[in-house]
This record gives structure tokens, sequence and C-alpha cells, in this order.
């Protein structure tokens, strides 16, 4: 059972507001501020239960424990910097605003030099609306295993804590890297669509029948694959191609955009891909695997191609 906690939270964007009401539901003590109290998300907050501050300074004077989540570094940076450093004494900061790697440790840095008591960052790994569900999970890192245990006590309420080691920027990595396979989603699907609404077949119908029925299962199937990929990575298996040659993949993706091109579509979206296929393809040959990718991104030998 969550024991109730009392906290000031900084921020009322949507996941904000979401965050906030689940820590009332669990019957915590919230102080809330945003820069525009007029939203209203900022009036539901205050009917379930919030105390609203318009003063930053004040409403980081009333808890202990403090909660962010705001856009981004530069807003916390804004929101903070004019506050003199013993308004922070004793504070543990937990920051939940998306970033870099960089700035997780410069804002750690900030905190210690800021006199904080701890500095955790971390990031919330679901939308707003899944917020206190049974999918719902956010990761941190900083501190100390022991110190993070209350600390994930009373954010319970907000879903499953993950917390990912000592590191300060470890969070930070993996909400990118999670973010990063999201949106490499997107763009392909993006691509997709657009190629089958240029399509006779289904021009004039609707594309979610499509999508729902046989393209999520292809990529839910495909899933797996990454794995496969990753352990590639790990043990430096360039050449294993798992049945799967990089020259035939890089002939199939220059398909793709030869029927965008084809189609007056775009190609842009996925032409960064093929570019780094091809790459490998001249240095290579034609039968490694797509795995070698990586050895290309991590020594840095895409950047100007």
């Amino acid at each position: 059972m969550t024991t109730s906690q009392s906290l000031t939270f900084l921020g009322l964007g949507n996941m904000g507001s979401a965050l906030v009401q689940a820590l009332l539901k669990a019957s915590h003590k919230v102080t809330i501020w945003n820069r525009t109290t007029a939203r209203p998300q900022v009036r539901a907050a205050v009917e379930a239960g919030a105390i609203l501050e318009a003063d930053v300074q004040t409403v980081i004077s009333r808890n202990n424990i403090i909660v962010i989540c705001l856009l981004d570094y530069s807003s916390i940076n804004n929101v903070l910097d004019d506050i003199p450093t013993p308004a922070f004494k004793g504070k543990t900061i937990v920051n939940l605003t998306n970033g870099t790697p960089k700035q997780a440790r410069e804002m750690a840095n900030w905190a210690t030099s800021h006199s904080a008591k701890q500095y955790f960052d971390g990031a919330v790994m679901v939308t707003p609306q899944m917020i206190g569900g049974p999918q719902s999970f956010f990761v941190v890192s900083g501190e100390t295993p022991e110190a993070f245990k209350p600390i994930a006590s009373f954010l319970e309420p907000l879903g499953r804590p993950e917390y990912l080691g000592t590191a300060i920027d470890a969070a930070a990595r993996y909400d990118l890297a999670a973010l990063s396979s999201m949106y490499g989603m997107f763009s392909g699907m993006f691509v997709a669509m657009a190629l089958l609404k240029k399509g006779h077949a289904i021009a004039d119908e609707k594309l979610e029948p499509v999508v729902s029925g046989s393209l999520n299962p292809f990529l839910g199937a495909l899933i797996s694959y990454n794995g496969l990929i990753a352990r590639s990575w790990d043990d430096k298996a360039w050449d294993d191609n798992l049945g799967n040659p990089i020259g035939m993949q890089a002939q199939a993706l220059g398909n793709i955009l030869e029927a965008c091109r084809d189609d007056g579509m775009d190609d842009g979206f996925l032409k960064n891909l093929t570019t780094a296929m091809e790459r490998v393809v001249k240095d290579r040959g034609e039968n490694g695997g797509i795995a070698v990718i990586g050895e290309y991104l991590l020594n840095g030998r895409l950047s100007n191609e």
C-alpha cells in the first residue's frame, strides 16, 4: 500500500496533468505550479485536490520532494535559474522531462551545485492516457538503489518503476533509444500508407483496416528479428546475414524509393537507410548482414555520407 506523501510538482502539460491526477488519486498531497495557471488541466488538478501556487520559489519551499515534468531542459532552466541556491537545500528532485544524456548529467551537476539532497533523472515510457494503468512504467537513474526505494514507493501510482542504475544519464539514454525505435517505425509506416493510398486498390478506401489487419501483424511478426540483430551486435557477427543478405535488402529498399518517385511521393524518409546499406555493400560486398550498419553508426562512419 502506498503511503501518503507531500510533494511539489512543476509542469501541468498533458503528461504532467496525467501524473498529478494519478498521484492525487493515490491520496498524495500535491502542490502544483504551472506557468499558465488558467489551463483547464490546472483547474482540473485543483478540483481534484491539488494546491496551486503561482510563484515557483514558493512552491519549491512547500515540500522536500520536487517532481519536474516540463517540455524540455531549456524550460527547466528558465523556471529554476533565478531561484536562490538555498531554496534547493535538502530537496530531492525527480526530473521526468525528456532530454539528452548530456542534459541529464548537466542537470545533476546543477542540482549538486544548488545543494539538493538527491537528483534522479527519469522518463515516462507511456502516453498520458496510459498513466496508472497496467502497462504504465517509467525509468529512473541516479543516486543509489537504496536511495531510490522510497522514491519508487510514492511514485508507484504512476506505473511500474524501473531503476536503471547509478549512472545519471541511463534513463535519458533508454528513453531516446525507445523513442528512436518508435519514430523509425512511424517513418516506415508513413511511406507504407502513402504507397497504399497511391495505388488503385485502396485509393478510395479506408487505410485503418489494412494497417490493423495486415501491416500491424506483419510488423509484430518481425519484432523478434530485432533481437537477432542485437545479438549480432553483441557478438560483432557482422557477416551473419540471418538468411537475408544486405545486398538483397538494399535492392528492396531501392525499389521502395523508386516506387515513391514513380508515384510522385517524397522518398526522403527511407533514403538515409538506403544510403547506409549501399555504403556497406560497396565496402564489404552483398552477403553480409544488415547488423553491420551498427558498426558504421558506432564509429561515425556514416556522418558524411
